[in-house]
């Protein structure tokens, strides 16, 4: 009986211990990349503000038409008709009153 719990915890030990060093060896066998590769990438971004920079301001609509293309300021904007505000949130439930409804429905 000793060496079947002697051999299931070292079974045990060597899963965790096999388990957490996965990752990191997935890390590592996975394709190399060059420490250049993403300097490519931020070279475009970085000529392009350059570029921003050196060129004359854009007229507003100029400027609206680039931003209106932006998903994030589309998804933004109709988000904030779901925003809570205390104006709409005056009959909300509190935590509190939560929690004792919670605790009334659970304890006798």
């Amino acid at each position: 009986m000793k060496i079947i719990r002697f051999i299931v915890a070292a079974f045990t030990c060597a899963l965790l211990i096999f388990s957490s060093a996965a990752p990191a060896m997935a890390i590592s066998a996975s394709a190399k990349s060059s420490p250049t590769e993403g300097e490519a990438q931020l070279d475009g971004v970085f000529n392009k503000a350059q570029d921003a920079l050196k060129s004359e301001p854009l007229p507003d609509e100029n400027e609206q038409k680039s931003v209106d293309g932006g998903d994030l300021n589309v998804a933004q904007q109709g988000q904030k008709a779901e925003t809570n505000t205390p104006a709409n949130s005056q009959g909300a439930e509190t935590v509190e009153e939560s929690i004792k409804e919670t605790l009334e429905n659970v304890l006798p």
